[in-house]
């Protein structure tokens, strides 16, 4: 069986496209959940900063 060099060539072009396409789809799930969880964070900080109860625990709602 003669080794087809132009037929390895294509299937290997074809394996590095898939797996290239594959790694940045991982990569951009990965950077938008590590946005996501990152933006969820800050947001319950502000949420924290601005509520009552905290507020009261500092002493700016004093009475």
């Amino acid at each position: 069986m003669k080794f087809n060099e132009a037929g390895y060539r294509k299937l290997l072009a074809f394996i590095s496209v898939i797996c290239r396409a594959l790694m940045q789809t991982i990569g951009y799930i990965g950077l938008y959940s590590f946005f996501m969880l990152k933006r969820k964070i800050l947001l319950n900080f502000l949420f924290f900063l601005l509520s009552y109860k905290h507020q009261d625990s500092i002493g700016i709602n004093k009475i």
